[in-house]
């Protein structure tokens, strides 16, 4: 997503003089306005120290007035990008004392795009390409920030312009792609940044710009998952190399094919068999060997049958 959001950072400001005996002090510090907004600020000092105090400002400016320790400054309609204020107050010991307001107009950008190189196909690996992110009629130019990301990961910010006014802007990022960059999103932010305290704005979302990388990775997917992926001589256990080419060069791939594990159910069941047999053994030699290392079997009685009649 191309983005746009407005934020701030700190800064301080002092007063001109460093007079111990100047103690004004302004409400806010700072101005954040868009060009055509309006604002108010407030200017107080001791009124025990203080003859009287005036706003100098290029836009609604207030003369001298005696006797007030508290004046406010209030400008209905900025139409100056350069617009400049500060409180001034006459002391009683002759001194001056004199305080700047920090004010920063400015104007969200009317779109903000990011251009991809024209491309016949998918960028290719290790190759460089340059990429842009459009900013236009933004103020002030010297404020705005562009990040560039790619998934999650902040991998650019840049500011490149001092002007106050508003100005189409144009920053390059030159992106390397690399096969892990396969399908991932790619995007520009634009930010103005400004001294803080002052409003903090949620980003307003411009057009949708992700842009998914497609990049040209150096290997081949079987495609076929239910058929025989190696031809029948590669099914023996080895090394094999694997070679593939195309205009950017050629690459080769070395793989070990090992056996298959086999079924060793009749082994097993041959195996069992034998110890079944040679225990069956065990016990006719432990039931017939005699110690001297003979055998005795045991004749059966047998009883003639008389011949004569009975």
């Amino acid at each position: 997503n191309s983005q746009i959001a407005l934020s701030v950072m700190s800064a301080t400001t002092e007063g001109l003089i460093a007079n111990p005996n100047c103690t004004t002090e302004l409400s806010p510090p700072h101005i954040v306005v868009p060009y055509g907004g309006s604002f108010s600020v407030n200017c107080s000092t001791s009124p025990t120290l203080t003859e009287g105090m005036g706003w100098e400002a290029s836009q609604d400016g207030i003369p001298l007035k005696d006797g007030v320790s508290f004046l406010s400054l209030t400008v209905s309609n900025v139409t100056d990008w350069k617009i400049s204020a500060q409180c001034f107050s006459n002391l009683k010991d002759g001194e001056q004392c004199v305080k700047k307001l920090p004010i920063a107009v400015y104007k969200m950008p009317d779109h903000v795009s990011m251009s991809l190189p024209s491309l016949m196909g998918p960028m290719v690996e290790d190759e460089e390409y340059r990429l842009k992110c459009g900013i236009v009629n933004v103020a002030p130019a010297r404020n705005v920030y562009v990040r560039w990301y790619k998934g999650s990961q902040l991998i650019q910010e840049t500011s490149n312009d001092t002007s106050l006014l508003p100005v189409n802007m144009s920053f390059d990022f030159d992106l390397r792609a690399q096969s892990g960059d396969d399908g991932t999103q790619i995007w520009c932010e634009a930010s103005l940044q400004f001294f803080a305290p002052g409003p903090k704005f949620p980003p307003i979302f411009e057009h949708s710009h992700k842009t998914l990388l497609p990049i040209i990775q150096d290997k081949v997917e079987n495609q076929k998952e239910s058929e025989v992926v190696l031809a029948r001589h590669l099914q023996f256990p080895g090394t094999y190399a694997c070679t593939v080419s195309n205009e950017r060069g050629t690459r080769t791939k070395y793989f070990t094919v090992n056996p298959a594990p086999r079924d060793r159910t009749t082994f097993t069941a041959i195996i069992g068999g034998f110890v079944v047999l040679g225990v069956t053994l065990a016990v006719i030699l432990a039931h017939f060997l005699k110690p001297d290392g003979m055998f005795s079997f045991n004749k059966a009685s047998y009883q003639a049958t008389p011949s004569g009649p009975v």
